[in-house]
């Protein structure tokens, strides 16, 4: 038996032999949404100013000292651009609620169950006519085949667009997750008397 078939022998035992315990391993570290206690949400609305622009801001509070934030790996964002802005980036009051309707809805359909949801809704931002809103996702396949559906039949009636990255540190959200507060409190020293008048 030559050298060559020797080494392919031994190569194809440690696959045998090791593939199986790393995917039961895989299997026993990825943890079923039933087995995952999630906090219910525990939203805020603020005002703010991004890059001097007026935005508000509604972030899941709840999600700060969420400990199983490595079984949402994927971060989804989706962004809605508005028919029309009266002042200072923000939506006509019927447009945002109209908007906001079809957005709940969609929350719903990515979470697929409120108790041991597939995506946690972190935060969406209202600025410069845009409506932008944060998930992350436990299984990315299904929030890409619902959302696909949603741009391709134009179903919210409003230009949009989405993207899904894998994120497992949040880094994306980390702002509204972690360190809203503190930013918002820098932005109003920064202004310091202007920044009530600025933002309303």
């Amino acid at each position: 038996m030559g050298t060559k078939t020797i080494r392919w022998i031994f190569f194809l035992l440690a696959l045998f032999l090791i593939a199986p315990t790393h995917i039961a391993y895989g299997k026993k570290e990825r943890k079923q949404l039933k087995d995952i206690e999630v906090p219910a949400e525990d939203l805020t609305v603020s005002r703010t100013v991004f890059d001097l622009d007026v935005a508000v801001v509604v972030h899941n509070q709840a999600l700060r000292d969420f400990k199983d934030r490595k079984y949402y790996p994927w971060c989804c964002s989706v962004i809605v651009n508005y028919d029309s802005v009266v002042a200072k980036g923000m939506p006509p009051k019927e447009e945002a609620e109209a908007v906001l309707k079809q957005i709940d809805h969609i929350d719903e359909v990515l979470k697929r169950n409120q108790e041991h949801p597939n995506a946690l809704f972190t935060a969406r931002i209202t600025r410069k006519g845009q409506l932008q809103v944060f998930w992350q996702l436990y299984d990315a396949k299904i929030a890409q085949q619902y959302l696909d559906y949603v741009v391709s039949s134009n179903a919210l009636g409003h230009e949009m667009e989405y993207s899904i990255s894998y994120d497992e540190d949040w880094d994306n959200v980390k702002l509204f997750v972690d360190t809203f507060d503190l930013y918002n409190d820098a932005v109003k020293n920064l202004f310091k008397e202007y920044f009530d008048e600025y933002v309303k």
